[in-house]
């Protein structure tokens, strides 16, 4: 049994923590008139314990995202409207939902990725630590919004765009319930 079985055999988790956040980067002929922006996503993360496994539940709440960093309120307003209206449709897609199984001995978490009415199958790496008694995961991968049918941002004739590749980065704090 890995040693951080301990923490799970037969339990529920309390989530104190729960973040995921997306790098997008611009590029093109204009692409300095962009500027790479990162955005976080409120999420409800539901994790229940096993012997060498802990399921975990994970949904995004799309229409709630947020534009990190020092931007102008009206460039803000500006950015997040199109983001909802133009690249994720959040009035069609309002969530996106990652169910699967982190198996403690191989520090993988292997599911299922639902964005935006598509679906695929994801292994992601998972950094398993302790904060102040609490058990901690956290990672990074990197997605293809166009695998989901999104559409990334053009300005410009296209001499502005964002990259359709984001990185996506993750991190649960809980505590055994």
């Amino acid at each position: 049994m890995p040693p951080d079985a301990q923490y799970c055999v037969g339990m529920e988790w309390n989530v104190e923590t729960a973040t995921l956040k997306v790098a997008i980067r611009t590029e093109g002929a204009l692409a300095f008139l962009g500027h790479d922006r990162s955005f976080t996503v409120p999420v409800t993360v539901r994790l229940s314990g096993g012997p060498d496994e802990v399921s975990v539940d994970l949904e995004g709440n799309l229409t709630k995202v947020e534009l990190e960093g020092d931007v102008s309120e009206k460039d803000r307003k500006e950015i997040l409207a199109r983001t909802h209206k133009d690249v994720l449709e959040t009035r069609r897609y309002p969530t996106c939902r990652f169910t699967g199984i982190l198996r403690l001995a191989e520090s993988t978490l292997r599911g299922r990725l639902q964005l935006h009415g598509r679906e695929t199958a994801l292994d992601l790496p998972v950094r398993l630590g302790e904060q102040a008694g609490a058990r901690t995961g956290e990672g990074e991968i990197e997605l293809d919004l166009q695998a989901f049918g999104i559409k990334p941002f053009k300005a410009l004739l296209g001499q502005l765009r964002v990259k359709s590749d984001v990185q996506v980065g993750y991190r649960v704090v809980a505590r055994p319930a």
